[in-house]
């Protein structure tokens, strides 16, 4: 089914926070997916892929690309991370930290261009990839109980907003 853009983003940010990621990593978790599915890839798939591995590659290549901003390393190389995932990280950070990674297979490097590619509308996702990430968005809501409602769960007796 086609996706918006903005619809995998959500939905892989809230998958990558039920797969037990912390709040920052998983927006950019989600905004890669999001990336690359607009390039033309199946970033659902990579994402779900990863947050499936006992690898932990994602927080790897999110820390390695911060530390290639800051000029601390020069080069980071992946071996069990997807090469068009690495890529749509690398565009994602770019965007944040304002300056320009070059992708060579496995490979990172920093460099001065910005990237900003054209992404498309949105993209097609598999029933079933859609269905793992909305299993994972499922861990973060919190059950609906008299117990949960009493700890200040919900909108309590009254829904006034």
């Amino acid at each position: 089914m086609r996706r918006s853009l903005n619809e995998i983003e959500v939905g892989l940010r809230k998958a990558a926070l039920g797969a037990g990621w912390p709040q920052g990593l998983a927006e950019d978790i989600g905004r890669a997916g999001m990336v690359m599915c607009g390039l033309g890839g199946n970033g659902v798939g990579a994402v779900l892929a990863m947050l499936d591995s006992e690898d932990e590659g994602l927080g790897d290549v999110v820390v390695a690309l911060d530390l290639l901003g800051a000029h601390v390393i020069t080069e980071a190389r992946f071996s069990q991370v997807d090469p068009d995932l690495i890529r749509a990280f690398a565009i994602v950070a770019g965007q944040a930290q304002k300056c320009g990674f070059v992708v060579d297979g496995s490979s990172v490097f920093k460099r001065g261009a910005l990237a900003s590619p054209s992404l498309s509308n949105g993209a097609e996702v598999t029933d079933a990839d859609w269905q793992k990430v909305t299993a994972l968005v499922q861990n973060i809501f919190v059950p609906a109980s008299e117990g949960s409602r009493l700890k200040g769960a919900g909108a309590g007796l009254t829904d006034n907003d």
